[in-house]
């Protein structure tokens, strides 16, 4: 296994998130490695600029919140909209993040054959991506 330098950790405000981060920063710390946030906004329209400003200020202050908790400074927080694994993959590129940690929630029924965020982005990214079983 290569030392990594940045570590992205990709979270979806689930309840298990926090066992996510833990991974993340546990990965981080075995490499003496950079540790990022991200939080992706889902389905996002532009009908009304005033309720989307208000959204992300709000969603901007719960990811401060959370990273603060894990020890990552601002410069290292990022909230993006869009489609999760596009923004995940984007921002990996970006930031030349060499593995993502994302949770997989177990999905059953119609919603297993739409894909997930976690599969989504192990599909598009080049980095290595680590992926926390979640029930």
């Amino acid at each position: 296994m290569s030392s990594y330098q940045h570590v992205l950790l990709a979270i979806d405000y689930s309840r298990q998130n926090l066992l996510i981060a833990k991974k993340a920063q546990q990965i981080a710390a075995q490499n003496n490695a950079k540790l990022s946030i991200l939080h992706v906004i889902e389905h996002v329209t532009n009908d009304n600029d005033n309720l989307m400003a208000d959204l992300l200020d709000a969603e901007q202050i719960t990811l401060a919140e959370f990273a603060v908790d894990l020890g990552i400074v601002e410069a290292n927080q990022w909230l993006r909209a869009g489609i999760p694994a596009k923004e995940i993959v984007t921002l990996a590129q970006e930031q030349a993040v060499d593995l993502i940690v994302i949770g997989a929630h177990n999905h059953q029924g119609i919603l297993s054959l739409l894909g997930s965020p976690s599969s989504d982005t192990l599909q598009r990214t080049k980095c290595d991506l680590l992926s926390v079983h979640l029930n």
